[in-house]
């Protein structure tokens, strides 16, 4: 069964352990409002993290109308994801200790 709408991708990563969370936040946009979902995700991450954590930002990347983010400091991992298509913002988190 295909879980994915058409269009876009999925991606399994082996390579990883620990015990994580995953969230998942769906939102409907109103017709014809513009969304920079590289912006939204950057205003979000300047807001969220402290002064201090500034450096541990990896930039935000764009492709396939997914924004991402990627931190990581301390034995913690963090990932920040926000996909925009037909009218749905989908912004995912990640985090994890790391060893």
């Amino acid at each position: 069964m295909e879980l994915l709408r058409t269009g876009w991708d999925s991606r399994f990563f082996e390579e990883c352990s620990g015990v994580g969370s995953l969230q998942i936040s769906s939102y409907k946009i109103d017709e014809g409002t513009e969304v920079d979902i590289a912006n939204e995700l950057q205003n979000y991450i300047e807001e969220s993290v402290t002064s201090n954590q500034k450096d541990i930002i990896s930039g935000i990347s764009f492709s396939n109308d997914i924004a991402s983010i990627y931190l990581a400091k301390e034995k913690r991992y963090w990932e920040y994801y926000m996909m925009y298509r037909n009218r749905r913002v989908l912004f995912i988190t990640y985090n994890s200790s790391f060893y």
